[in-house]
């Protein structure tokens, strides 16, 4: 029996992947305080005025995170685009998403 081996993640024409962004534990669940996209809404949102996400920091992407947490990517994405509205969250296709280098008050 042939042993499986993991293999590193790789980009376009075998070199190694470009980082994703940082890692987030969220924990959102079935709960009364609402719907999971303002459960992600919210500690996203926490991460970044606490300063556990730094302006520039890129975020992982809504299918990654959506992955992570077992949610809908739609759900992914309906939190980041109300982190997009309020000004905390810039996204620029190809790029990703990042912590919006300067937030409105």
């Amino acid at each position: 029996m042939q042993r499986m081996t993991r293999r590193e993640p790789q980009g376009r024409r075998g070199r190694p992947a470009a980082p994703k962004g940082v890692a987030l534990a969220l924990p959102v669940g079935k709960s009364p305080t609402g719907p999971l996209y303002t459960q992600v809404y919210r500690q996203v949102r926490e991460h970044i005025l606490s300063g556990a996400l730094r302006p520039g920091s890129r975020l992982p992407s809504a299918r990654t995170l959506a992955a992570d947490l077992r949610v809908s990517r739609n759900t992914v994405e309906a939190a980041f685009l109300q982190l997009v509205s309020e000004g905390f969250v810039e996204r620029r296709i190809g790029s990703g998403s990042v912590v919006a280098r300067t937030m409105a008050e």
